[in-house]
């Protein structure tokens, strides 16, 4: 059974604010080469938090595609 959710712009704005808070506080917990060094590692913690956020599982990975440390 496929289940389909449609989201106003609000709601997609406010789903996109939870993520990127999410991302942002656990990426804080971490100094600049911890974050180069352990890149797998925060992505899974990432991944394990949305979980949590969204309550389900059907979030199964977190990517980064760049990953820029200043």
């Amino acid at each position: 059974r496929v289940v389909q959710i449609l989201m106003d712009r609000d709601d997609l704005t406010e789903q996109e604010a939870i993520i990127k808070n999410t991302i942002n506080q656990i990426i804080r917990q971490y100094t600049k080469d911890e974050c180069l060094e352990n890149s797998q590692q925060i992505q899974d913690e990432i991944c394990k938090s949305l979980q949590k956020t969204y309550g389900t599982d059907y979030i199964v990975g977190v990517n980064f595609s760049t990953l820029t440390a200043q």
